[in-house]
């Protein structure tokens, strides 16, 4: 039976469609009996992430309405045609950083704390990971933003800190290259952090949790200058272990101590904001962050037969990046708003030997990613007040500046000089036609360059390109509005990630891999029940991957592991989110991901023996299910337990690379007392131990595997007045 009818013929997708269609007839009967008509919940998916109760929301029925901001335009999170599901400031209770959100998120999962997620089958990291990025300087597949600003990827993503002052974090699965342009083809990270306001507002947090003793701090400060005048400043900070034992590390030049300290975490982060409104219709924001990190790296790779065991393989992971931006807006009408966002940010990336001791630098990685960037992107938004019309059309550019060095006397000597340009113009419209059918169209049309020169161990290795990239990405769909609480879509879109260079470290030869597409057709649901109270949002897809990137054996021999394209890949799959609120007190979730895929043509005779495999990383089923419950009026509690079915670590499918399932819980509990809450969480409460990927041993390898954390302990004193 063929991959696409063995998938569209299992009875859950038979009910899945019997359940939705149900869904449009029950819908629109109610619809018709309804006597308060309200504005259309259509078409789209999101995955939000709202951390903060002053985040634009309200309250319909019980039902919090969340508005998304990844669309280019304030939306209601079921207007959007974007794919995603909805988490609330209470999913985020316990949760230690960014990467930990993913286990909220259907069809995501990922690996280690040092890179981006796995989306829908596709890696986010592409081949820009580690020490492959600083031979092709590639970029990712997935970008993070904060604030309307992508922030840089040296050979591992940024902006992936704590939730301290975050308002909203939304995370997209599926290609957004229309809206994004490169650097989407798997989804988009969207977070935006607080905004001044004009009131006066104090807030301090400090915690501590008990696995190797780690303790964090934060304060804010928000003042009002005036009627037209607003800061406010953020500061957090972080230090602790990892998990691993570095003690048992035998490394020349390091003591007791010195290896001690390799483990050490540490964090910190301050962001100014300032924002000036000279008029009602006129708003300026400026807004200075800086953010830095420390860690081992990678933090969580341990043996397969320990989980506090140190794989030999490791080094020092440095991070600092400096970003400012000016964010203007502009109401020119009731319908429509002007906006613009201009960015510099300078990040510097280390991956070194330990800053301790008299360590031998011929046993470490020693390599630097420095950049420079400047973004521009103004945009102009139409929205109609009475209907379902709106639309935004923008430009982006940016220039990059890259530095990479792999320092002399390293295991890697390295280096390249990297200048990259995007230019693009892009436009989203969903029109009303009818008043049950509306139209979406969107296009974007991408320019893009990159110009690398790379050396090293003195030039015996050498290669430089000249790639340029010139797409349209175009998106269409329409959605049928069944009823007020009920609403079905289908769209179609393009997905991009630019083409790059390299060289193989056994021919000594250059070459070039090609840029890698996605084409997505997707089917999505929207529907409420029992008085909005109950929301069921369900996307189902069918992607078609063509030219994607990865390493392979090249033509020098089964040693010549250089970056190449699968011609032609598919992936398809189901993502239900269902969030039931019968009270303002009390709430559940519930995510369910459903997937498959299949290399089907590899296109080099040394590598089709994956055909027909599975994508690494690509479970066929993960799940979410938590809810939060007030007990009283000081008292709140809840949890969650996320489920990630088995998967490959590898494109071989090797049965040893193979990780099982897991079923990991986690508990919370709220208690405030006048102006102090004090927060209580318990993380992976059964002690599981979860391999989110492994290489299995082999001669003169132990053999790896990056791991979760063991149970964790922890509580956060938080004063607000």
């Amino acid at each position: 039976m063929s991959f696409r009818r063995d998938l569209f013929a299992t009875p859950l997708w038979i009910a899945t469609l019997a359940a939705l269609s149900c869904a449009a007839s029950t819908q629109a009967q109610t619809s018709t009996q309804s006597a308060e008509p309200t504005t259309n919940e259509s078409k789209d998916k999101a995955t939000v992430v709202s951390i903060d109760k002053s985040a634009e929301t309200k309250t319909v029925q019980n039902v919090e309405a969340i508005t998304v901001t990844g669309t280019k335009r304030k939306q209601a999170q079921q207007e959007a045609t974007q794919s995603v599901s909805v988490l609330t400031e209470r999913d985020t209770i316990g949760l230690q950083n960014g990467f930990e959100v993913f286990l909220r998120v259907p069809n995501v999962v990922y690996e280690t704390n040092q890179f981006l997620p796995t989306v829908r089958g596709l890696d986010g990291n592409g081949v820009a990971a580690g020490g492959g990025g600083a031979v092709s300087g590639a970029s990712p597949r997935m970008s993070s933003y904060v604030d309307g600003v992508a922030r840089t990827y040296g050979a591992s993503p940024d902006g992936q800190g704590s939730f301290w002052d975050m308002a909203q974090v939304e995370i997209y699965r599926g290609a957004q290259s229309t809206l994004f342009g490169q650097n989407a083809i798997a989804g988009v990270i969207v977070q935006t952090t607080k905004n001044p306001v004009f009131k006066d507002e104090y807030a301090a947090q400090v915690g501590a949790r008990n696995e190797r003793a780690t303790y964090n701090a934060a304060f804010m400060v928000n003042k009002a200058l005036g009627d037209r005048f607003a800061v406010r400043f953020t500061a957090e900070a972080a230090d602790g272990k990892t998990p691993l034992d570095y003690q048992r590390v035998s490394r020349t030049g390091l003591t007791t101590d010195d290896l001690d300290e390799l483990g050490r975490l540490k964090f910190h982060r301050y962001r100014l904001k300032a924002l000036y409104t000279p008029t009602d219709q006129l708003s300026l924001k400026f807004a200075f962050e800086e953010e830095q990190r420390r860690q081992p790296y990678p933090p969580d790779n341990s043996a397969i037969s320990d989980r506090r065991e140190v794989t030999d393989n490791f080094s020092t992971f440095n991070s600092k990046n400096r970003i400012s931006t000016i964010t203007a807006n502009y109401e020119i009408s009731s319908a429509w708003t002007f906006d613009a966002v201009l960015s510099q940010q300078k990040a510097k990336t280390q991956f070194g030997p330990p800053r301790v001791g008299q360590p031998d630098r011929s046993e470490y990685l020693d390599f630097t990613f420095a950049s420079d960037e400047i973004a521009f992107e103004p945009k102009l938004v139409y929205k109609t007040s009475n209907g379902r019309t709106s639309a935004v059309v923008g430009l982006y550019t940016k220039s990059r500046s890259r530095g990479d060095l792999g320092a002399p006397g390293s295991i890697f000597v390295l280096n390249a000089d990297d200048e990259a340009r995007s230019r693009s113009v892009y436009a989203d419209a969903t029109i009303q036609v009818s008043p049950a059918w509306d139209v979406l169209l969107a296009g974007r049309y991408q320019n893009d360059q990159q110009k690398r020169d790379f050396s090293a161990f003195g030039g015996a290795l050498a290669f430089g390109f000249d790639e340029r990239n010139r797409i349209f990405l175009p998106k269409l769909g329409t959605t049928f509005h069944a009823g007020p609480n009920a609403s079905f879509s289908a769209v179609a879109y393009k997905g991009y990630n630019a083409s790059g260079g390299g060289v193989s470290f056994i021919s000594f030869t250059p070459y070039l891999f090609k840029k890698e597409t996605s084409d997505t057709v997707e089917i999505v649901s929207r529907t409420q029940w029992l008085d909005r109270k109950l929301t069921v949002n369900a996307n189902m897809f069918h992607t078609r991957l063509k030219d994607t990137q990865t390493s392979g054996v090249g033509p020098a021999g089964p040693d010549d592991s250089i970056y190449l394209n699968i011609e032609k890949a598919l992936t398809q799959g189901l993502e239900i989110d269902l969030a039931y609120q019968p009270t303002k007190q009390h709430r559940l979730n519930f995510a369910l991901g459903l997937l498959r895929s299949k290399i089907v043509r590899f296109g080099s005779v040394a590598n089709d023996v994956i055909n027909g495999n599975q994508l690494p990383l690509a479970p066929s089923i993960t799940a979410n299910f938590g809810g939060s419950f007030d007990v009283s009026s000081v008292l709140k509690v809840g949890g969650d337990v996320s489920f990630v079915g088995k998967r490959f670590s590898d494109f071989e499918n090797l049965p040893e690379n193979r990780v099982a399932s897991a079923t990991v819980a986690n508990l919370h509990a709220q208690y405030r007392v006048g102006d102090f809450t004090i927060t209580g969480f318990v993380n992976n409460v059964f002690d599981r131990l979860v391999q989110r990927s492994r290489i299995a041993g082999s001669e003169g390898f132990a053999g790896s595997a990056y791991v979760n954390e063991p149970r964790t302990m922890g509580v956060n004193v938080k004063l607000e007045f």
